[in-house]
């Protein structure tokens, strides 16, 4: 792949986009850009969001996304022979709510554009991942990859795409539009006590695994405007030794069906899967007790209609825990992270 940058790199503005020219086997000198709008600027995200991350988080000053973005000659007869114009770069919004980045790049007339973004900024030192360009020179079937990312982290991962955009002379530029997607789903398991236990019943154990812990994502199908969000792929799960989640602080269950115990955290994000072989053992005791007791189930059998886990929903189990070791499982409750928009959170 080709890397090129302006042919004179004092100029600067904060933007999202760039580059120099190139043609199928040499290098063309690209036209100079004026000053007067060609830079690339973002907007402020506007959509709010009921996930880990939320909009409120790209509104803060500081916060951040990387992007990367490839350019190639415009035209049915001009062959994609692309060059990288971003490849990572963090953009960071300023105290006046302006995106900013380093070396500001700028549109090239007659040159198309993909770019494709991961928030935060920050997600490869907080889940062990790397990320990279793929496929740079088929134009829309340009992605990226994500490998080795650690969902145990419990790191909430977005990304978006734009493109493909058009730079054509005398048109004025405009601000890239983002709208980023969760890739992950998320899972949260509650739990109170049967009044008719005849007693306080104490959770002193949780472990959920048969759920992978390192996976690789390919951006292959992101799209934005179906909410497609690419595909996972991983070699192994955990296992009841090795748990992907898990928590043993006591916890006493609330009696009151409309207000039940959280179980392990809040809410757990995981890779989207099928849920066979997803289980979630949970060791209990009624009051007066100094053994637990111990119950493993199949979140598939329990599931009702539901198959898998999907990103970009929340899927809330709710347990109760009555006398006799009787434990009932309600198939879940289905929701998006964002009921308005489908787990999204927009720049533009």
């Amino acid at each position: 792949m080709r890397k090129f940058f302006p042919l004179r790199p004092f100029l600067c503005a904060l933007t999202l986009l760039c580059a120099a020219g190139c043609s199928d086997a040499s290098t063309e000198p690209a036209p100079e850009p004026s000053r007067e709008g060609l830079a690339m600027r973002f907007g402020i995200p506007d959509l709010e969001s009921r996930a880990a991350f939320t909009a409120a988080d790209l509104q803060q000053t500081g916060a951040a996304f990387r992007v990367w973005g490839t350019y190639h000659k415009s035209g049915p007869s001009a062959p994609v022979a692309a060059a990288t114009v971003f490849d990572g770069t963090v953009v960071t919004r300023d105290d006046a709510g302006l995106w900013n980045y380093d070396e500001t790049q700028y549109w090239f007339p007659g040159f198309t554009y993909h770019f494709r973004a991961l928030f935060p900024a920050d997600f490869a030192a907080r889940s062990n991942a790397a990320a990279a360009i793929a496929a740079a020179d088929r134009g829309d079937g340009m992605h990226l990859t994500v490998a080795g990312f650690d969902a145990s982290k419990q790191l909430d991962l977005l990304a978006a795409a734009a493109g493909p955009i058009e730079s054509r002379p005398a048109v004025a530029a405009s601000k890239v539009a983002f709208r980023f997607l969760h890739l992950l789903a998320q899972v949260r398991f509650t739990a109170f006590a049967d009044p008719d236990a005849g007693a306080a019943v104490t959770v002193t154990s949780v472990r959920l695994h048969g759920i992978p812990r390192i996976a690789d994502w390919s951006g292959a199908g992101l799209d934005p405007a179906t909410a497609a969000r690419g595909s996972w792929s991983w070699n192994a799960v955990t296992t009841a030794d090795d748990t992907f989640a898990a928590d043993d602080s006591p916890k006493t269950l609330s009696v009151d069906a409309a207000a039940p115990t959280a179980l392990l955290a809040d809410r757990t994000l995981l890779i989207p899967q099928r849920l066979d072989g997803c289980r979630l053992t949970i060791a209990y005791r009624y009051a007066g007790e100094t053994a637990d007791r111990t119950a493993s189930v199949s979140l598939a059998a329990v599931s009702g209609a539901l198959s898998r886990w999907e990103a970009g929903k929340s899927y809330r189990y709710r347990i109760t825990i009555g006398p006799a070791d009787f434990i009932l499982f309600e198939a879940p409750t289905i929701e998006p992270w964002q009921e308005s928009t489908g787990g999204s959170i927009r720049i533009d």
